[in-house]
């Protein structure tokens, strides 16, 4: 076993900027986009029994499918849009070449 330390290390708190951490945060709902896709699609599948999905008809199936697939799309482009717009964003590019000026020859 070893010693403990005499000089405990100090916490590093990770500070991100709002833009970043919403960008972050946007990324990852578009990453979990698939995944709420097919919980979407198969989820009725795996929670309703036989006699369930016999009385709904095909027809209601038909309905939520397309639904669920209008209700991606559509979540879909907002995401996108979202991150368009913050990758776009002149303040973030203005910050960015104030912080590291352009080298030249002087």
């Amino acid at each position: 076993m070893s010693a403990p330390d005499p000089m405990p290390r100090p916490r590093r708190h990770m500070f991100l900027e709002r833009e970043s951490y919403r960008k972050n945060r946007l990324r990852d709902a578009a990453a979990l986009m698939p995944v709420f896709g097919a919980f979407l699609f198969f989820g009725p599948a795996f929670i309703l029994t036989p006699r369930e999905q016999s009385e709904g008809g095909i027809s209601f199936w038909l309905v939520y499918f397309f639904l669920a697939w209008g209700v991606l799309i559509i979540i879909t482009f907002i995401l996108a849009r979202a991150l368009r717009r913050l990758d776009n964003d002149p303040q973030q590019e203005h910050s960015s070449t104030a912080q590291n000026p352009p080298s030249g020859d002087v």
